[in-house]
C-alpha cells in the first residue's frame, strides 16, 4: 500500500471509528482491505468479504423488480427523492455478528458495529428494513429500491401530505436522511438509472453518453459489457435483439472476434437508437391495453401500448428476444402465434384479468387460434391464451427505424 493510500486508510479509520460504525477486535476472522480511488480522487475503503460471504446462509428476501417500481409511479406528476446517509452503516449489527465482519489492516484489526457494505446479505437486510418501516406507504405514494426512496402523487397538495406522512416514517425509525441527495416536489427527477417525468420515461442522459463514448469493442468481454449496459434500455427498442444479433453472435466464440461492417453497423446503430430513444408512457391500469407483436427469422418483438384522450397510441415497453434453433423452422404464422404466446406471458401482469387488444401483421393467426380441433403445440398454446379474454387486430406491416438495417441481415 503505498503512502498516499495509507494515510487515506487512517483518515477513513479514525472516521468511522469516531462515528462509531467500526471499533477495534480481537476477532479471529480478518478479511482484507481494498482502497477503490473515487472520481474526485478521494479513496473509499471496500472490505474483500468473498471467503465470509462463501460461508454465509444466504437470505432469500427480495428486492423489488424495477419494471415493477417504475410502472408504480402510474400517472403521478410531483415526485420527491430521498437518499439515506450511509443507510446501511444506520443498521446495527447483533453482538455475535460482530466478529464475522473483522478486518485487518497494518493499524490493527476492527469490526464493524453497523451493517457493513460488501456482505452478501447486506442488500436484503436493509431492503426488509425499508419496507417494514414504510409498509404503509409502499406502492401507494412510495417506492422504494435498498436506499433509494421516491415519493410520487398527483399533485402538489397530495405530495405535501405525502412526504408528511413518509418523515413521520423516517422519524419513527430513527432513520437520517442526506440532505444533499434529497430533491423535492420535482416534475421529473433521476431514479435506478432512469428520468421519471410526468409525461412518462426516459433513458438518463448521463448514462447514455457513456453508451455512446463506448470504443469499439476488440475482445469479447468489452462486447460484453457494450451489450449489458446497452439491454438496460432495450424497453426503450423496437426489435433490441433483432438489431444487437450480430454483437451477441460474437460473444459465442472463444477466438479472436473479427470485426465486420455488420457488427459495426449493429453496434453504432444501438448508439443511434438510444441517442433517440422515445419518451415511454407509464401503464394506465384503469385503461385497456394494446399488444402488438411481430416476428420474423431474426426473432421476436412487441410493444406494450395504451391510447390516450384523444385516440393517440403510446409506447409503454418495447420486448424482443431471439429465436431458439427448432422455432427457426416454423412456418410465418406460425411463428407470429409464438410471438403472442411469449408476448401475453412476458407482460402477463399487465393484461391478465382486463381485456386487451392484439395487433399483427398477419391476417391469418386469427384462424390458427380458432382451430376447431387443435393438436401438439398450437393445443398448448390456445391452452395458455384461454386465461385471457382478447380480441386480435390485423395491422398491415409498418416501416420502422431499424428496417434498413434488418435488411441487410438478409431477411
Amino acid at each position: 500500500m503505498s503512502p498516499i493510500e495509507t494515510e487515506h486508510l487512517q483518515k477513513e479509520l479514525h472516521k468511522y471509528c469516531k462515528l462509531g460504525v467500526i471499533a477495534p477486535s480481537n476477532s479471529p476472522w480478518a478479511a482484507p482491505v481494498i482502497l477503490v480511488k473515487k472520481k474526485n480522487g478521494e479513496y473509499r475503503m471496500v472490505i474483500d468479504y468473498r471467503k465470509l460471504n462463501a460461508v454465509t446462509k444466504k437470505d432469500a428476501y427480495p428486492l423489488p423488480r424495477i419494471d415493477d417500481l417504475l410502472d408504480t409511479l402510474g400517472k403521478a406528476k410531483v415526485f420527491s427523492a430521498l437518499d439515506m446517509r450511509a443507510g446501511f452503516h444506520q443498521v446495527p449489527l447483533e453482538e455475535d455478528s460482530k466478529e464475522l465482519t473483522a478486518f485487518t489492516t497494518k493499524f490493527g484489526t476492527y469490526h464493524y458495529n453497523t451493517l457493513p457494505m460488501g456482505l452478501v446479505n447486506s442488500p436484503a437486510t436493509f431492503q426488509r428494513l425499508i419496507d417494514l418501516c414504510f409498509r404503509p406507504l409502499i406502492n401507494k405514494c412510495l417506492v422504494a429500491y435498498i436506499d433509494d426512496l421516491n415519493v410520487y402523487s398527483l399533485n402538489y397538495q397530495d405530495h405535501l401530505q405525502h412526504l408528511e406522512q413518509v418523515f413521520q416514517c423516517i422519524q419513527v425509525a430513527n432513520l437520517k436522511l442526506n440532505p444533499e441527495k434529497c430533491f423535492f416536489f420535482k416534475d421529473h427527477l433521476k431514479f435506478l438509472g432512469y428520468i421519471v417525468t410526468k409525461e412518462g420515461l426516459q433513458t438518463d442522459p448521463s448514462k447514455i453518453q457513456k453508451i455512446v463514448e463506448y470504443p469499439q469493442p476488440r475482445t469479447i468481454k468489452q462486447v460484453r459489457g457494450f451489450l449489458g449496459i446497452a439491454s438496460y434500455y432495450r424497453r426503450f427498442i423496437k426489435n433490441f435483439a433483432a438489431i444487437a444479433r450480430p454483437l451477441h453472435d460474437q460473444t459465442k466464440t472463444t477466438k479472436k472476434i473479427p470485426w465486420t461492417s455488420l457488427t459495426t453497423e449493429s453496434f453504432e446503430t444501438l448508439k443511434k437508437l438510444l441517442t433517440t430513444a422515445p419518451i415511454l408512457s407509464r401503464p394506465d391500469f384503469n385503461k385497456p391495453f394494446i399488444l402488438v407483436t411481430d416476428a420474423s427469422k431474426l426473432g421476436l418483438g412487441a410493444i406494450l401500448t395504451q391510447l390516450d384522450e384523444n385516440g393517440h397510441e403510446h409506447p409503454i415497453v418495447y420486448a424482443s428476444r431471439g429465436l431458439k434453433s427448432t422455432e427457426s423452422n416454423y412456418a410465418p404464422t406460425k411463428l407470429e402465434c409464438l410471438a403472442v404466446i411469449w408476448a401475453v406471458k412476458l407482460f402477463r401482469p399487465y393484461l391478465l384479468g382486463k381485456k386487451f387488444t392484439v395487433i399483427t401483421d398477419h391476417s391469418a393467426l386469427n384462424g390458427l387460434l380458432k382451430t376447431p380441433n387443435p393438436t401438439g403445440i398450437i393445443a398448448r398454446w390456445i391452452t395458455i391464451l384461454s386465461e385471457y379474454e382478447f380480441e386480435v387486430k390485423y395491422r398491415p406491416g409498418r416501416v420502422n427505424e431499424s428496417a434498413d438495417f434488418l435488411s441487410r441481415l438478409g431477411y
